[in-house]
């Protein structure tokens, strides 16, 4: 198991785009003495760094005080078959599918399924859900979303409760009432089939307003069937802090309700 990340804590006023110039320019030189060869392409390196999505999720991660960037595998955290690595939802796009249901938090409990190190619940607490609870696998990574909450919340004004349950997705109950599942890719179909069927039996127990904000390339195929409508969400944001640009993921809402009759299906 990787090591635990700390909060690095806020950056200092006068951090920028030279010094970070500058700080790549001294790791290059300091590997003069190894291999002169090296020489230009470590500059190159270094001198690109600050302006690779890396680096914006860094720099991201310290204005707002919290330690969520970074890639963890999936074997260094100990997930099993169908998990995936680790990597924060880029903030722009959460932001961007929270809005979906942003005017009617009151009504919602939110749930963040594969929370991570908490990146999504935190900007989902800002709004006035009823609740906000994060499900985990890696008790790793809970541990790190439980500091990132109990350093940051107060300070981002978070104004939601937060809730983490280290629990495989698979095992979670829903919560009562209408509910958002936000999912950022978070395993693969072998998983998150289940998962969905879990909801849709909670739905059929419960018939109430059900939300599924889901971040992907591939869905599962369950969300394309009845009773779940289906809604495109487009306009989605370019983000810089976005190290996977290069796949062809979107955001789609997925709806349940009784008779049909969901609010959201008409949300901006």
């Amino acid at each position: 198991m990787a090591p635990e990340h700390r909060p690095r804590g806020r950056a200092s006023p006068g951090l920028g785009q030279g010094r970070l110039i500058r700080t790549g320019i001294e790791r290059a030189l300091r590997h003069v003495r190894h291999d002169p060869l090296q020489i230009p392409a470590l500059i190159w390196k270094n001198l690109c760094y600050p302006f690779t999505a890396e680096a914006t999720e860094l720099r991201y991660d310290r204005a707002m005080g919290i330690d969520t960037a970074g890639v963890i595998e999936a074997d260094q955290l100990g997930h099993g078959a169908g998990a995936k690595c680790y990597h924060a939802t880029p903030p722009g796009i959460a932001e961007f599918m929270i809005a979906q249901v942003a005017p009617r938090a009151r009504d919602f409990t939110f749930v963040d399924v594969g929370s991570g190190k908490g990146r999504v619940l935190l900007l989902a607490a800002r709004h006035p859900f009823r609740k906000v609870i994060g499900v985990e696998l890696s008790e790793q990574l809970c541990r790190i979303a439980r500091q990132n909450i109990r350093s940051a919340a107060h300070r981002l004004n978070c104004i939601a409760p937060i809730e983490i349950v280290h629990l495989d997705a698979r095992n979670f109950v829903l919560p009562t009432g209408n509910c958002v599942l936000f999912l950022y890719s978070p395993f693969l179909n072998e998983v998150a089939d289940p998962v969905i069927n879990n909801v849709v039996q909670s739905f059929e127990a419960e018939p109430r307003e059900i939300a599924v904000l889901y971040y992907s390339d591939v869905f599962p195929a369950r969300l394309s069937l009845p009773p779940f409508v289906t809604r495109e969400l487009p306009a989605q944001p370019r983000d810089r802090r976005y190290r996977y640009r290069r796949f062809d993921l979107r955001a789609v809402m997925f709806l349940l309700a009784p008779e049909r009759g969901h609010a959201l299906a008409g949300s901006a």
